[in-house]
């Protein structure tokens, strides 16, 4: 089953690392963690602690809430954010 939403990886201080949004949150978390190679992306997953998803079937809810998240959670990881 998919879940369609958005995704936040915290630290164990609680901090925002990383924030997306994706039709396939499970699927896009494994790509994180399977998938994506690089040093940035490495960093990250060995600084997850915690993994939250937060549900919504309406895409542009999503779209919305993952452009609110950047700029109320400032995560250290995101590519959008980084540049």
């Amino acid at each position: 089953m998919k879940i369609k939403g958005n995704y936040i990886f915290k630290n164990k201080e609680n901090l925002t690392l990383h924030v997306g949004t994706s039709n396939d949150c499970i699927g896009r978390i494994n790509d994180h963690f399977f998938k994506d190679k690089n040093n940035f992306k490495k960093n990250m997953i060995k600084d997850t602690k915690y993994i939250n998803i937060i549900i919504s079937n309406i895409n542009n809810e999503n779209t919305t809430l993952e452009q609110s998240l950047f700029k109320k959670l400032k995560p250290i990881f995101n590519y959008r954010t980084s540049k």
